[in-house]
């Protein structure tokens, strides 16, 4: 997913949706484990279109308020292990992004 945070755009997995409150002073929720920073290196050579975020699973979890979730992004988790040695040793989402 894609979520507006703080003022800049993270990326993460949303884990779980909840509501707190209950009538109209009720809101809408979402547990998000977010991806690390996405490697510069990839990113500056594909274009700017690829990030390869690490997962960091329940090391990097913040609850979201439903509204800050921006849209949902493909991403396709992959084993870097044999191409990228600097990106190893956690799982790594791949991220694409159209210009």
């Amino acid at each position: 997913m894609q979520i507006e945070l703080n003022g800049t755009t993270e990326y993460g997995e949303v884990w779980y949706y909840f509501i707190v409150g209950a009538g109209k002073g009720s809101k809408g929720l979402a547990m998000v484990s977010l991806y690390q920073k996405p490697d510069p290196m990839l990113y500056e050579e594909s274009y700017q279109t690829l990030w390869a975020c690490k997962y960091s699973g329940s090391q990097n979890l913040c609850i979201v308020p439903i509204e800050k979730i921006q849209c949902n992004r493909f991403h396709l988790q992959y084993s870097l292990d044999t191409h990228f040695h600097h990106l190893t040793g956690a799982k790594t989402h791949w991220l694409a992004r159209r210009a």
